[in-house]
């Protein structure tokens, strides 16, 4: 997988937001409940403001990335290279470049490997795999396609819905842990995986 950048993560939060705005503005959600639809519209709003935020975060943190270490600071300061005032701005870039990585320690700034739209590929758990072969449903040991429709969030990680595929694989879950396991980003891979279960 091909490493993150700051731009690449950028335009990510940008397109989350725009998607959110517009599930906000031209989805509903199957019920009759005017209620269940507002708290959807508010939901995806509030998603849609967090992910701009995420984005202008991460511009700014852009802007700090080759600010250079206390020591080289403080030689340039020293060679005339930079006055008082330029020194003090970057010293303040370097306190806020600091609390990103701190955030990113404490596991409130998470990567991920998917994004919503992305297509993953999943195949059954090794248990479920054997169960298949057991009970004559080997035709279900195969990869499926699906794309992320949701990320979620919880105490225990975070997971991936999938809204593709339905009937062969309906309300596909994704967990964090189970990533390179039993879903994957390309098709080679799970099947490559599929085949190890085959031994």
């Amino acid at each position: 997988m091909e490493r993150l950048t700051l731009e690449n993560a950028i335009n990510r939060s940008r397109k989350l937001s725009e998607r959110h705005r517009w599930n906000s503005e031209n989805t509903k959600l199957e019920t009759s409940d005017e209620n269940a639809n507002e708290v959807y519209k508010n939901t995806c709003i509030q998603y849609a403001n967090q992910e701009e935020q995420y984005a202008e975060w991460l511009e700014e943190l852009k802007s700090y990335k080759d600010i250079g270490t206390p020591k080289e600071l403080k030689e340039l300061k020293e060679n005339g290279i930079l006055n008082r005032l330029e020194l003090a701005k970057l010293a303040i870039m370097q306190k806020e470049l600091k609390k990103y990585k701190d955030l990113e320690e404490q596991g409130l700034l998470v990567r991920l490997p998917v994004k919503i739209g992305d297509d993953i590929y999943k195949i059954p758990s090794k248990a479920n795999y054997d169960l298949n072969v057991l009970n004559g449903y080997k035709a279900n040991n195969r990869v499926y396609h699906q794309k992320v429709y949701s990320i979620v969030f919880s105490q225990s990680g975070w997971f991936v819905q999938c809204d593709k595929d339905s009937i062969h694989a309906p309300n596909v879950i994704c967990i964090d842990v189970e990533y390179g396991k039993t879903w994957f980003l390309t098709r080679e891979e799970a099947e490559k995986k599929l085949e190890e279960m085959k031994k």
